[in-house]
């Protein structure tokens, strides 16, 4: 078959048009990754340079010609490159591709391959990426079918460089060759019956679509291969061909007489001491004896001499008698080498009528590869689609813009390859990222980003996806932030999406006059000087470049001269501050919200101990007037919980008309301040009822002593202790490790209340987590319930980040809850860091491993017990 024919027939064969530039010499092509015979392995490709070397070039130039003039005609493109874009707009398609580094999610899913040759297509070439929607639909439709199915492909040779020389008649194929060439087509066949088996088109229509090239597996060649090759040992079988078992046999027959006779030789020679031993040895791919060469007169006339040891003490001499044996031999073993290498020929042969028939094979079984290569990768991935046009996004330096825009641009390819992403499809991702100052093509960064942005705007359309890192950046801010407004309203107009990082604050009014657009920041903590990474949709962002220079030990100096210019100069940073009040603004209404939450889940908790409360005080028959009060403080509690939902319900309410732009962010903020008087009014309100209720059962004439125990109902019923008796009846008492002042009537004593209740036998005290288990439970302990509240999760820390965030989340616990530290297994050396500190911690009465539903233990868990 002529080599163009058989590139036709097999893509994967080559699927490059060569380079165009006439100083490529065929030795550079044969190196250059993506040039000829691209998908040949790295061995077949340095062969195939030595063999130039020796050839002085002069073949494989003809050779490069021919393909040359056959990929005008027909030149396939690796399927990374295909775009949906204009041909005049493939450059900056594919240099967008590197600029996101596409390249390393490629080579991320290669490592989920099995097969050699779904490895190098997507090392070489890349993911293949769907040319329209409908098709990447259907890769996403092959994926998720790989998923449920399972889909393993199992490992085959790439077999490419065998077939082609096969088919051009170069080297005749060896017996391990043939048995990868029949292995490649059971795991065709297994495959194809395990799909079909599993529900075929019902179930899985997607791979049954892919798997068509499986259809025609090559049963006629398989069973060849199989009849006349050893699979275990890849050598030929006699059964091969009958002249074959037919000179075996004849050989093995000769040989053995031909032992036979040199063995009784080797025996008479040493009987008569001709030789030191009986011995029988192969000289000249011949069977002789050695003898003494004093002693060579004794053998027989005829005997012919075959070599003789270095000392020439020893001569190997071949007895008369064995030469006719020795030649019948040496004729039968070149017999029966001609009869293999005749049949290996055949095979090789048959092997080149089915050509294509392997092409069809390999090509689907290293599609289906990929296929399950990226269902494998896809386990882990998620993602959740824009829903406008034009998204600024602004924030500080090192805050992680960049980082966002390239994520973006990677999941938008991800889901064109097929991998599991529910994004929106997007027929071109065209990217301008980094610095594009180029010195040979005399390119500042300003001209390097203006030539590129006119690129994109020549070849965007409404199926493409657009990333600007600092649009309008390296030159005057002012005419910068001109020029990027009218770039994002242009392509407003012509992309899909566009996602541009800027540090131009004036491109945030965009979002208040254009429904098209919207804001978006990434977040900074300005206590810690670092970025959170999360990004904040419907907000603008501060830079904070004097707060991160600070942070990273910049002069002072500078830095507060920085200030002063800042300052004086307030019209031209007037948009930015406006920016910071709303964002602080809507930060406090956040807060308001959360408060408002937290004031509700503590009612909440008020009036579940108020049940319990009320539950003891009917076991114990108290009097109608304690019954009283308790239904007293029910009610204010009620009406606690029931202010907050109103309160929390109105500022989610006006929240939403603010960020709507319904109202102004003027009236919001009094709207806020007359919900929070409200709210707080009916919250005093009904304190004080249940405060009043409470008070009740002090004993008038109890008298607050040092060290006495008392119980606070301002603070939910939280358990203290009177560190010291002030004067104009005023306490100083502790709650944990807060201290504060309180009056006398703010306090409940703890012992009298203690007194009302009915004795109970007390159970043995056999350790000392038995004794706080006893005495928490006699005085309100720690409810070990797990929420998200009193979790804090410290899995993939270091040990000192570990520590801290379990401090931190311990002195910010809620009274009466129990802290649940999630660390996990893993070495252990983590949960062995935490529990030391935990045994020293002031704040911790004692922790445990946490208990599952059936109360079994979880050693990734432990939970602590703070101190009353």
């Amino acid at each position: 078959m002529p080599l163009n024919a058989f590139r036709n027939e097999h893509p994967l064969a080559v699927n490059q048009r060569l380079p165009d530039c006439p100083r490529h010499s065929p030795r550079n092509w044969l190196q250059t990754p993506n040039a000829f015979l691209p998908a040949l392995s790295t061995r077949t490709r340095r062969d195939a340079v030595a063999l130039l070397d020796r050839r002085a070039g002069a073949e494989w130039k003809r050779a490069a010609v021919s393909a040359e003039a056959d990929s005008k005609q027909r030149v396939q493109r690796p399927a990374s490159e295909a775009s949906a874009a204009a041909p005049e707009s493939t450059q900056v398609y594919l240099e967008s591709l590197d600029l996101l580094e596409w390249p390393a999610v490629c080579r991320q899913v290669a490592a989920f391959t099995r097969c050699p040759t779904a490895a190098e297509v997507l090392l070489s070439s890349g993911l293949p990426l769907g040319k329209s929607q409908a098709e990447s639909e259907e890769m996403l439709l092959q994926t998720a079918e790989s998923q449920k199915l399972g889909l393993n492909v199992e490992r085959i040779e790439d077999v490419r460089s065998w077939i082609s020389a096969a088919v051009q008649e170069e080297e005749t194929l060896s017996c391990g060759q043939l048995n990868a060439i029949a292995y490649l087509l059971q795991v065709g066949r297994k495959l194809k019956v395990h799909i079909q088996d599993q529900g075929g088109d019902s179930k899985y229509p997607a791979l049954i679509r892919l798997a068509e090239g499986l259809k025609d597996t090559g049963a006629n060649l398989n069973s060849s291969i199989r009849q006349a090759v050893q699979e275990q040992e890849n050598a030929l079988l006699d059964r091969a061909s009958q002249a074959l078992g037919r000179l075996r046999a004849e050989r093995a027959q000769n040989l053995a007489n031909l032992r036979q006779l040199a063995n009784e030789w080797a025996r008479d020679l040493h009987a008569k001491g001709i030789s030191e031993r009986s011995q029988v040895v192969i000289r000249r791919n011949r069977l002789c004896v050695p003898v003494r060469s004093a002693r060579q007169g004794e053998v027989p006339k005829g005997s012919m001499r075959l070599g003789a040891s270095t000392s020439g003490a020893t001569l190997y001499l071949e007895p008369a008698p064995l030469v006719a044996l020795n030649n019948a031999e040496a004729r039968l073993a070149d017999a029966v080498e001609a009869e293999e290498g005749r049949v290996l020929q055949y095979l090789t042969k048959t092997v080149a009528k089915h050509a294509r028939v392997i092409g069809k094979v390999l090509t689907t079984l290293t599609s289906l590869d990929i296929v399950a290569a990226r269902a494998r990768h896809a386990e882990w991935l998620t993602a959740v689609p824009g829903g406008v046009r034009v998204a600024a996004v602004t924030g500080p330096n090192t805050g992680g813009k960049t980082a966002a825009l390239k994520t973006l641009g990677l999941m938008a390819l991800m889901a064109k390859a097929g991998l599991f992403l529910p994004l929106q499809w997007f027929g071109a991702v065209l990217a301008d990222v980094g610095d594009s100052q180029d010195l040979q093509q005399s390119l500042s960064t300003f001209s390097g980003h203006v030539k590129r942005l006119g690129r994109i705007l020549s070849a965007a359309d409404r199926s493409s996806l657009v990333l600007l890192d600092e649009v309008g950046s390296g030159t005057d801010p002012n005419e910068g932030a001109a020029l990027a407004e009218a770039v994002l309203s242009t392509l407003a107009e012509r992309a899909g999406f566009t996602f541009a990082t800027t540090h131009h604050a004036s491109l945030n009014a965009l979002a208040g006059r254009d429904e098209r657009f919207t804001n978006a920041s990434v977040e900074f903590n300005q206590h810690t000087l670092q970025p959170t990474y999360r990004l904040v949709w419907g907000t603008a962002g501060a830079s904070h470049a004097l707060a991160i220079a600070e942070g990273l030990k910049f002069d002072r100096n500078v830095i507060a001269e920085a200030h002063r210019i800042v300052e004086a100069d307030g019209a031209a940073v007037q948009i930015g501050h406006s920016g910071k009040h709303a964002q602080a603004m809507q930060g406090s209404i956040k807060e308001d919200l959360a408060t408002m939450q937290d004031r509700a889940a503590g009612a909440a908790e008020s009036r579940q101990r108020a049940q319990r409360r009320l539950d003891q005080l009917q076991s114990e028959a108290q009097t109608l007037e304690e019954d009283a009060q308790s239904v007293q403080g029910k009610e204010a509690e009620r009406k606690i919980a029931s202010a907050v939902q109103q309160a929390t319900k109105r500022l989610q309410t006006i929240l939403h008309e603010c960020k709507s732009g319904a109202i102004t962010p003027q009236e919001a903020r009094t709207r806020i301040a007359a919900v929070q008087a409200e709210a707080r009014s009916a919250g005093d309100e009904a304190q004080q009822r249940l405060r009043s209720g409470m008070a009740g059962e002090q004993d008038a004439d109890w008298v607050p002593a040092k060290g006495a125990s008392i119980q606070i109902p301002s603070m939910g019923g939280a358990l203290g202790q009177v560190q010291e008796v002030l004067g104009g009846g005023r306490l100083s008492v502790s709650v944990g490790q807060l201290s504060m002042q309180l009056g006398k009537d703010e306090v409940l004593p703890v012992q009298r209340r203690e007194k009302k209740k009915p004795k109970a036998p007390k159970p043995a005290q056999t350790s000392k987590a038995s004794k706080s288990e006893s005495s928490k439970s006699e005085a309100g302990a720690p409810v070990a319930v797990q929420t998200s509240r009193n979790t804090v999760n410290v899995l993939g820390m270091r040990g000192d980040e570990a520590v801290e965030a379990f401090e931190d989340a311990l002195a910010g616990l809620e009274p009466g809850l129990a802290l649940f530290v999630v660390h996990g297994v893993g070495s252990g050396k983590l949960k062995a860091r935490l529990l030391e500190v935990m045994k020293k911690h002031p704040m911790v009465e004692r922790f445990e491993k946490e208990k599952g539903a059936e109360g079994a233990s979880n050693s990734g868990c432990t939970v602590v017990f703070p101190r009353g």
